[in-house]
């Protein structure tokens, strides 16, 4: 009953602590999403890059393998100037046509500017740290990468702010010397298996991170919601726990009270053990025992021995019943050795979540002298009326013995 005025502090430190949990667990939630939600923009502009590097290199390949392919002469296909080197770089056919040999980096060169035409906005551009042609020389971020292939790392990829203001997904892939290459470049003293160059992909990003940041929003919006939804239930939850607490505060407070002005002796018994949990002062005051030192004993400690035995039967009936009333005849041995004549009255009750047989304690010393003593005047009065009768039957006895008498002598 001591830790009852305690539940309150407790159910609100445990609010705050399971406050401070949810509102962890909707932060973290938030920012792993959140994560999650700008890797999967990060890792579809990768997807994207790589895809056109893959693209790029499977016909470069095809190219390399047909060691080089013509096409005819155009204003915008020039033949390479960085191929004279190459008998028969062009040619004409029987028909009159003129047609160039077009290698897989002039091919690839055509291809990155069409694609920088479409709506994508994709870049592309082959590079090396000894280019054969001028305007396939590495910017700044291409450098770096090149010289990081060449230390031993095949791939480099971050987004990057370019020239035209905008940001970027820059993916670069080293380009490894095949036997197809050496036909125009072996002049450059490449050998099979060095590292030429490599192929540079930039994807813009801005839309993707608008989208993402759109995403985001959504997600701490709906995060914020689920977070003051959680809170209320807390509040609510431990409102209404605060407020079954102090009505149980309030009830055993009343317990309390009656406990401790009853004019009886009362105990709490742990039908368990039989031993008393608590108990009034009046209990105290009736056995002579301090309240701690009832606590420390059973029940059977209180009774003298010829009545121990009654005792199991007495638990039984009341957990069997949950109510006896009236039981007397009983004895409570007092600290001093004296005999108490008592009453029970018991019941099982639930307090702080456990079960405890609850007695009531009489003392009916008094009670049992008065009634000894009306027992003796009842046998008293018992006798004198017997007496009187037999007195009354001997007068009418001799009475009778003189009337015949007097008959006689007449």
């Amino acid at each position: 009953m001591k830790g009852a005025t305690e539940t309150s502090p407790t159910i609100s430190r445990l609010m705050w602590i399971l406050v401070a949990v949810w509102t962890l667990i909707a932060v973290g939630s938030a920012c792993w999403n959140s994560s999650l939600i700008r890797e999967h923009a990060f890792s579809e502009a990768k997807a994207r890059a790589n895809s056109i590097y893959l693209k790029d290199i499977e016909y470069r390949r095809w190219n390399a393998g047909h060691g080089g392919v013509y096409v005819p002469v155009t204003e915008k296909t020039r033949p390479n100037p960085y191929l004279s080197h190459i008998p028969e770089r062009d040619i004409t056919t029987p028909s009159g046509k003129r047609l160039t040999l077009m290698n897989p980096a002039y091919m690839t060169r055509q291809v990155h500017e069409l694609m920088a035409e479409l709506k994508d906005g994709a870049r592309g551009h082959i590079t090396s740290l000894k280019p054969i042609r001028p305007k396939n020389a590495a910017d700044a971020w291409e450098t770096a990468a090149l010289k990081r292939f060449e230390a031993g790392e095949s791939e480099i990829f971050s987004i990057e702010e370019m020239e035209d203001g905008k940001r970027y997904f820059r993916y670069m892939h080293n380009m490894v010397v095949e036997k197809p290459c050496l036909k125009c470049h072996a002049s450059q003293g490449y050998k099979i298996g060095d590292i030429r160059g490599g192929i540079s992909v930039s994807v813009p990003v801005d839309a993707r991170m608008v989208r993402a940041n759109e995403a985001t929003t959504a997600l701490l919006f709906g995060h914020g919601g689920l977070w003051l939804i959680g809170l209320g239930v807390i509040f609510v939850s431990g409102r209404r726990q605060i407020r079954s607490e102090e009505e149980l505060r309030g009830r055993e407070k009343s317990f309390r009270t009656i406990f401790e002005q009853a004019t009886d002796a009362i105990y709490l018994i742990d039908p368990e053990t039989a031993q008393f949990h608590d108990c009034n002062h009046k209990a105290a005051e009736m056995t002579g025992y301090s309240i701690e030192e009832l606590k420390t004993m059973r029940v059977l400690d209180l009774h003298p021995e010829e009545e121990r035995a009654q005792l199991p039967e007495i638990f039984k009936a009341i957990s069997d019943k949950g109510l006896i009333n009236g039981i007397s005849g009983l004895h409570h041995e007092k600290k001093d050795g004296d005999l108490v004549g008592i009453e029970v009255n018991a019941s099982l009750v639930e307090f702080a979540g456990k079960t405890f047989n609850l007695s009531i304690i009489r003392d009916v010393s008094q009670r049992n002298k008065a009634e000894q003593k009306l027992k003796q005047h009842v046998e008293e009065l018992e006798r004198f009326q017997k007496a009187t009768i037999d007195r009354e039957f001997r007068i009418k006895e001799l009475r009778d013995e003189i009337a015949a008498l007097k008959k006689e002598k007449e």
